[in-house]
C-alpha cells in the first residue's frame, strides 16, 4: 500500500467524541490481537488525539451533551430517539 491509497474520515467533535466512547467501550477487555481490533484500537488512538475533551473533568457531561446535539440533528422534528 502506498501513501496515496490512503483512505481521510472527517468528524465533526461531537461525532469523534460519541465514536471514541463507542469504540472503547466495544474494545474494552478485549486482548483478541485480530486484525479488526488492530484497527479499532488504531482509529481509538487517533480519537484520542483529535478529541478535545478528552481529559476534561467534565467529559461524561460533554458526552451526554454531544451525544443531545447528535440526536437533534437526526431528529430535527424533536421525536424520540432511542439512547
Amino acid at each position: 500500500m502506498t501513501e496515496g491509497d490512503r483512505v481521510w474520515v472527517d468528524f465533526t467533535q461531537d461525532e469523534a467524541l460519541v465514536l471514541l466512547e463507542w469504540l472503547s467501550a466495544l474494545i474494552e477487555g478485549n486482548e483478541l490481537p485480530t486484525p479488526e481490533f488492530q484497527v479499532v484500537g488504531g482509529l481509538e488512538a487517533m480519537l484520542e488525539r483529535q478529541v478535545d475533551v478528552v481529559t476534561s473533568p467534565k467529559y461524561e457531561q460533554e458526552l451526554a451533551d454531544a451525544r443531545m446535539r447528535l440526536r437533534a440533528i437526526r431528529e430535527p422534528d424533536g421525536d424520540d430517539v432511542a439512547p
